[in-house]
C-alpha cells in the first residue's frame, strides 16, 4: 500500500517537474528571442532577425499546450488561407518568414510589460495610492478611480489595472462593484490613446517610421482625459436619481503625499526615458520600450529589494524570476495569433495590389465596414482568375 502511494506520488511529481523545466526552457527561449530582436534593431543587416524568429518558434513549441485550442484553430485557418494566397504567386516562404519577423515587435512589447508587473505589484507607493483612491467618498470615487487606473495603467500596463481591480473586488459588491469596474475599465482603455506601453500605440508608431511617439502623445493625453471626464459625467447623470450613499470618513493614510510624489517621479523617469531614447536612438518603438523598460524594471526591483521593511511586501529575486516564467507562459497564444495574422496579411498583399485596390474602392465609394466584403470579393475573384489561367 505504501509502495503504491509512493509510486503514484512519483508519477505526479515527474510531470510537474517536466512542465516546470519546459516552462523555464520556454522563458529562456523568449529571452533569447527578445535579445536577438533588440540586436536586430540596433545593428540592422547583421543577421539577428533569423535567430530571433527561430527562438520565437522554439518558445511557442516548448509548451504548445499553453495555447488554447480555439487559438490554434484560428491560427491554422489564418495560416492556411495566407499560405494558399501566397502560393498562387509563389511567395510562400516569404509569407512564412514575414509572419515570424513581423511578430518580433509584439513579443518585445509583451515581454517588456511583463517585466514591470512584479515590481509594480509590490511597490509600497502603488499600494498606498490603491488604498487612497478606493477609500474616497461617493461623488469623487468614480472620477479618481478612473484617473488612477488611467495613469497607473499608462506606466505599468495591466499591472496597475490589476492592482486596483483586486481591491475593488474585495471591498465593493453589487451595483457599486459594477460601477467601479466600469470606472477602472474606462481609465485603462483611455490610456491606449497615448501610452507607449499599449499595443495599439506601439504598432502605429512602429509601422510609421516618420511618426514619433511625441507627435501623438500630447493630443492622445487630451483625448484620454476627455474620455474619462465624459465617462464620469455620464455616470453622474445616470446615477442622479439614486439615493445618496452614506460614506464613512476617509481613514488617515500614512505616507500619502510621499507615495504620490514617488509615483510621479517614477512615471516621469519611465515615460521621459522612452521619449528621450526614442528621440536620440531612432529605433522602432518596440525596441525602444524593450531597452528602457528592462533597465527601469530591474532598477525598480533593485530599489525595492534594498529597502525592505516589516510593513512592506517581500521582494525576492527568485520570486521575480518565477513570476516572469509564469507570465511569459501566457504570451504563447498571442504570439501564435500574431504570426498567423501576419502570414494572412502577407498572403493578401501578394494576391492583391494595394494601390489599385485603394483606387478602385475610392472610385465606387467603398468605406468603413464595407471594406471587408469588398476585399474578400477581390481576393476570391483573383483566385478564380488564377485558376482559369
Amino acid at each position: 500500500m505504501t509502495q503504491a502511494a509512493g509510486a503514484n506520488s512519483e508519477r505526479e511529481v515527474l510531470p510537474d517537474s517536466r512542465q516546470r523545466l519546459a516552462a523555464r526552457f520556454g522563458a529562456l527561449a523568449c529571452l533569447a528571442c527578445c535579445v536577438c530582436a533588440v540586436m536586430a534593431a540596433l545593428f540592422k543587416g547583421v543577421g539577428f532577425e533569423g535567430p530571433a524568429v527561430f527562438f520565437l518558434v522554439v518558445y511557442i513549441l516548448s509548451q504548445p499546450q499553453k495555447v488554447l485550442r480555439s487559438q490554434w484553430i484560428m491560427a491554422v485557418l489564418l495560416i492556411g488561407t495566407g499560405v494558399i494566397l501566397a502560393a498562387l504567386h509563389g511567395s510562400v516562404l516569404t509569407a512564412l518568414w514575414e509572419g515570424g519577423r513581423g511578430t518580433l515587435m509584439f513579443i518585445l512589447l509583451f515581454a517588456s510589460v511583463t517585466l514591470l508587473q512584479y515590481p509594480a505589484m509590490r511597490s509600497p507607493s502603488m499600494q498606498v495610492v490603491r488604498v487612497m483612491v478606493t477609500n474616497l467618498p461617493p461623488g469623487k470615487r468614480y472620477l479618481w478611480l478612473s484617473m488612477a487606473s488611467h495613469f497607473l495603467s499608462a506606466i505599468t500596463n495591466f499591472a496597475g489595472f490589476a492592482l486596483l481591480a483586486s481591491f475593488v473586488a474585495a471591498s465593493a459588491a453589487g451595483d457599486l462593484r459594477k460601477r467601479m469596474a466600469l470606472a477602472l475599465s474606462r481609465g485603462f482603455v483611455a490610456a491606449s490613446t497615448w501610452s507607449p506601453f499599449f499595443l495599439a500605440m506601439a504598432v502605429v508608431v512602429s509601422l510609421m517610421p516618420s511618426l514619433r511617439w511625441l507627435d501623438v502623445a500630447a493630443p492622445g493625453i487630451l483625448l484620454g482625459l476627455c474620455l474619462i471626464l465624459f465617462g464620469s459625467f455620464y455616470d453622474h447623470v445616470t446615477r442622479k436619481d439614486a439615493p445618496p450613499a452614506v460614506s464613512a470618513p476617509m481613514p488617515p493614510i500614512k505616507g500619502r503625499n510621499a507615495a504620490m510624489l514617488r509615483l510621479g517621479l517614477l512615471s516621469a523617469i519611465l515615460v521621459g526615458g522612452v521619449a528621450a531614447f526614442d528621440a536620440v536612438a531612432h529605433l522602432s518603438m518596440s525596441a525602444t520600450i524593450a531597452i528602457v523598460v528592462t533597465v527601469f524594471s530591474l532598477s525598480w526591483f533593485a530599489i525595492l529589494a534594498a529597502n525592505r521593511a516589516p510593513d512592506r511586501l517581500p521582494v525576492h529575486a527568485h520570486e521575480y524570476a518565477t513570476d516572469l516564467v509564469d507570465s511569459v507562459a501566457g504570451l504563447r497564444g498571442l504570439s501564435v495569433l500574431f504570426i498567423a495574422a501576419n502570414i494572412l496579411g502577407q498572403g493578401v498583399s501578394a494576391a492583391v495590389d494595394g494601390q489599385l485596390l485603394v483606387q478602385a474602392a475610392a472610385g465606387i465609394g467603398i468605406s468603413g465596414i464595407w471594406w471587408i466584403p469588398f476585399l474578400l470579393g477581390v481576393i476570391l475573384g483573383n483566385m478564380a482568375d488564377e485558376n482559369l489561367r
